[in-house]
């Protein structure tokens, strides 16, 4: 963000009335600081002295503070320097992270150290091990305020050379300001300015938080408890005692509001609030990510006993529950075995920002299903494009001109509104039966859904590192390539299905040959090529997915028809076509069967109306009973992996978080294609023949010239025959030729683009809730409430 626009949006001008006069020097202030390229550490008490000489933050005082760790900080962080309420004496160079107001980071360089690139964000150039390192730093020192402090949000300060950025940081990301001199704009002593007269929110202080002062009543009362041993459940108290035993850790009296919500922040009724004094955190999660939850074992001052207090921040958007809102749903109808709500409620009208000002980057499908509800259904090998285009590109600090690949994602032909209820177009199956999911090969009446295509892009990340990529394979690849793309499989020769390799190793999560997991080699031969870390993540959720989603298919597949011999053929049918249905002989029959056949009438109608009565309890939560209802115990466990399928996401981070990884790629190159051209029909047949998937479509509508065979009105999309060999199919798949809509392989001269790309991160908003003690702690999500005391 512009400086300019920082400013406008965070720090707000101070009111005239209250502001005290800017002084003589304010905007030459920093005229004396080092130029550019100077070691930092020279620059740490020229910025103190300038800073405090002219009382640009009146109120506040700058202190160097990169002498030690604070006392018992394992992490051993400390910043450069950070400013302090004046009245503090902060005198031993420790950081004291709960007392900073504003931490302040020093680096050498303008451009060379700077953890971001202004002109390309992404540009590559830009991700060297000394900037990410620097970016690193600057999140710590974010998640250790946040830690000590009961913050909504920080700001923090870097310095550059003579340059500077400012951040705002809360859960839901950062905001960075562009990179700018300090020296010759005003920028930098304007926002010191500016801050110095914020009041303690607009500075990101929880106010719903308030300090526990050295020989106040509530520090008293923490002392007092914490020493008096309980007859039952004493490791409570001990618990406490070993939070508050740290001095490091500031004593925090903490308030909720039952049932407060960001809606009716004004309508609150003073009964109904509560507070309790906290040390320590029992339990926290460290780092900026995530909802930043804390477990404090706590005391409820009204009540003057030990309870659970959990603080977090919870995802706000509709339909997602405060978790103090489900406790209490449970606790009402007496569920057991779960923490007994005491009060809970959301924090004033705290809520994240960052997510406001986030342009999300999304590649071409993803951006097609959330911008225009399109999902593709026909993603291969060669509809994936590269093109080049040149660009003008600022790196550390010159333009140059570049020439830049992207991708390409084409062939929409076969795309559908992603909840397009209507009938099927085409049919039978939709898309290229090489680079399909096992599921919707099996399964041609299924909906293809959003972990379909992503499994659709693994497939097409995989049939290019076999061929381009040296493996464990070796001179196997022809053939596992024909049995993982090519092969089909049959149905009472009725069906074509998936071929058995990709399916088994769809299923088990692992790509595998013979006996032997398939190893990707960087080409020196060593075996820690990052293709075998995408394929030993990401297999598992695939498998996971599969799982799950067989097992519900299972349920809504119509049984096959039973097959029935002719009536005349069945022991007893002509005597029983001879006799009427109310025939003595018949009845006299029934009388004869054994007393266990038989059921008295009462209870059968009794279980007649214990089956209606849970049918009329179950309805409208059929999905929920029947996805418990499984043959294979861990249909369950496999659903928290399978969800990180559920949107672009987790893949995309995954993947960008590898492609950023420079360390990963500094040894690995293409190779050879893998696939050689006398590869042949009469090598494939040595290894063993595999029914494959036909290479044309009969009716296609684009003619293709092959330059073997010449012009033909047949395309295809499959490699050429000499490398992929097809063998005679048996007799009963030339009674049915595969659908016009399914493809084959692609020409193999296409390189496929990157997949790359960035989550979306959701909004938070601060959330508290007390409960009952867990000594081992707990990261669900929630708010802050308390729970059955001990």
């Amino acid at each position: 963000m512009l400086p300019s626009k920082f400013l406008h949006n965070f720090v707000p001008r101070p009111d005239p009335a209250r502001a005290q006069p800017k002084p003589v020097n304010f905007n030459s202030a920093f005229e004396g600081m080092p130029a550019n390229d100077v070691p930092e550490i020279q620059r740490y008490d020229e910025m103190v002295s300038c800073l405090n000489r002219a009382s640009l933050c009146p109120g506040y005082t700058l202190v160097r503070v990169d002498t030690k760790a604070d006392l018992n900080d394992r992490s051993k962080i400390k910043v450069d320097a950070a400013l302090f309420d004046a009245h503090i004496p902060v005198l031993d160079g420790r950081p004291h992270w709960a007392l900073q107001r504003l931490a302040f980071q020093f680096k050498q360089h303008s451009t060379l150290d700077d953890p971001f690139e202004d002109d390309n964000p992404e540009d590559d150039e830009s991700i060297t091990p000394r900037r990410m390192k620097n970016r690193r730093q600057t999140i710590f020192y974010s998640a250790m305020m946040f830690a000590r402090q009961q913050r909504c949000f920080v700001f923090t300060v870097l310095l550059l050379g003579d340059c500077a950025r400012i951040f705002r940081c809360d859960r839901a990301g950062t905001i960075v300001t562009h990179r700018f001199n300090y020296k010759n704009t005003d920028y930098l002593t304007e926002f010191l300015w500016r801050f110095s007269h914020l009041r303690d929110e607009q500075q990101g202080y929880d106010l719903s938080a308030e300090l526990v002062e050295h020989g106040s009543t509530d520090y008293d009362l923490m002392e007092e408890m914490a020493h008096k041993k309980l007859p039952i459940n004493d490791y409570a108290r001990q618990s406490f005692e070993k939070s508050i035993a740290d001095p490091s850790w500031a004593r925090w009296k903490l308030r909720i509001v039952s049932g407060m919500e960001l809606t009716n922040v004004d309508a609150r009724n003073e009964d109904d609030v509560r507070y309790f004094l906290v040390g320590q955190p029992h339990f926290r999660a460290f780092g900026m990510a995530g909802r930043g939850t804390r477990g404090y074992v706590a005391i409820d001052c009204k009540e003057k006993r030990f309870v659970f207090l959990k603080d977090a921040w919870r995802v706000y958007l509709p339909g997602i529950e405060q978790e103090g809102t489900v406790l209490g749903r449970l606790n009402k109808v007496k569920v057991t075995h779960i923490p007994t709500l005491m009060c809970d409620g959301d924090v004033l009208e705290q809520a994240t920002v960052t997510q406001s000002y986030w342009t999300p980057s999304r590649d071409a499908h993803e951006e097609a299903l959330k911008s225009a509800g399109i999902i593709h259904r026909d993603l291969s090998f060669g509809n994936v494009l590269i093109y080049e285009r040149g660009v003008l590109r600022h790196i550390n600090g010159v333009k140059k001109k570049k020439i830049e690949r992207c991708g390409m994602l084409c062939d929409w032909e076969l795309s559908k509104p992603m909840h397009d209820d209507s009938e099927k177009r085409q049919p039978d199956r939709t898309g290229t039966w090489q680079f399909k999911s096992p599921l919707t090969l099996d399964f041609p009446e299924k909906t293809v859904d959003v972990p379909d295509e992503l499994e659709s892009f693994f497939h097409i990340f995989l049939f290019t590192a076999l061929r381009y990529t040296q493996s464990s394979l070796d001179e196997a690849v022809g053939h596992f390539m024909t049995e993982y793309f090519d092969a089909v499989g049959s149905e009472d020769c009725h069906h074509y299905m998936c071929g058995a390799k990709k399916r088994e190793c769809m299923k088990d999560g692992k790509l595998t040959y013979g006996h032997d997991v398939v190893v990707f080699l960087r080409n020196d031969g060593s075996p820690d090529h990052p293709f075998n870390l995408i394929i030993e993540t990401i297999m598992p959720w695939f498998a996971a997915h599969y799982h799950i989603t067989l097992h519900d298919l299972k349920q809504i597949r119509p049984p096959p028809p039973i097959p029935r011999l002719p009536r005349d053929n069945l022991p007893g049918t002509g005597a029983a076509k001879r006799k009427s249905s109310d025939s003595s002989e018949e009845v006299a029959n029934v009388e004869d069967l054994p007393k266990e056949f038989f059921t008295k009438v009462s209870e059968k109608k009794k279980r007649k109306e214990e089956a209606r009565k849970l049918k009329v309890h179950n309805k409208g939560v059929t999905s929920i009973t029947f996805q418990a209802d499984s043959s294979d115990p861990r249909i369950e466990s496999f659903r928290p992996i399978a969800v990180n399928l559920s949107t672009h996401e987790e893949m995309s981070a995954y993947l960008a978080h590898l492609y950023y990884n420079n360390a990963l790629w500094a040894r690995t190159e293409r190779a050879e294609d893998q696939i050689t051209r006398d590869y042949n029909h009469a090598m494939f047949r040595q290894k063993g023949p595999v029914i494959i998937a036909p290479t044309r479509r009969p009716t296609s509508k684009r003619p293709h010239d092959d330059e073997e065979s010449g012009p033909s009105s047949i395309s295809s999309k499959r490699p050429r025959t000499s490398e992929f060999a097809i063998p005679p199919l048996p007799h009963f798949y030339s009674k049915r030729s595969l659908p016009d809509t399914c493809d084959s392989p692609p020409d193999h001269d296409v390189l496929p683009a990157t997949l790359h790309g960035v989550a979306l991160p959701d909004g938070f908003r601060s959330q508290y809730g007390a409960v009952d003690v867990d000594p081992r702690g707990w990261q669900a999500s929630g708010r802050r409430f308390s729970t059955t005391p001990y």
